[in-house]
């Protein structure tokens, strides 16, 4: 999310640009005039959640054989501004990229910067709060696998620390 939002506000020809929503295989438009298949997905989704593993690969493979995920200008929500010395103005230029179905990623190029719920700020706090990627990115050292979980929870241990968020600034001891 860190990483999604700097792109959409601070960067020039990044401005809201929408794209994860627009080409997430899971995020597809459902109504009573809708693809058939799609509201048969949808439905499964919901209703067949012991299917998921088996039905998210499957729908982002038809996604990407169908072509669906392009953008369509004519369904553009958002506005596109750069920030100049604080003030929003007309964009000078977009990003116009569609995605690349057949770009290998290789997850351990990617740094994935992790914020647990104990580093985020109270719920309370009425103001901006400046986020630290560099302890982010460290963080990821304490994400448990799914595995690890399920046996922490078998064997009833404790809930890490750092999963518990901040309290309200009222709320904290001392």
């Amino acid at each position: 999310v860190e990483r999604c939002t700097r792109y959409r506000l601070t960067n020039a020809k990044g401005s809201a640009c929408g794209r994860c929503m627009k080409t997430c295989p899971l995020n597809k438009v459902v109504d009573a005039d809708g693809a058939l298949l799609i509201r048969i997905a949808h439905w499964l989704g919901i209703k067949a959640t012991k299917l998921k593993p088996l039905l998210v690969p499957l729908a982002s493979w038809l996604d990407d054989l169908w072509g669906y995920g392009k953008r369509n200008p004519a369904k553009k929500w958002w506005f596109d501004h750069d920030l100049v010395k604080g003030v929003a103005v007309a964009a000078r230029g977009t990003n116009g990229r569609d995605i690349n179905p057949q770009r290998k990623v290789d997850p351990s190029r990617h740094k994935i910067a992790y914020y647990p719920a104990a580093s985020m700020p109270p719920p309370d706090e009425p103001g901006p709060v400046a986020l630290d990627r560099k302890t982010a990115l460290a963080m990821q050292n304490l994400l448990e696998t799914p595995e690890q979980a399920r046996q922490r929870a078998a064997r009833k241990g404790a809930i890490p620390l750092h999963y518990i968020p901040t309290p309200p600034r009222n709320q904290r001891p001392g």
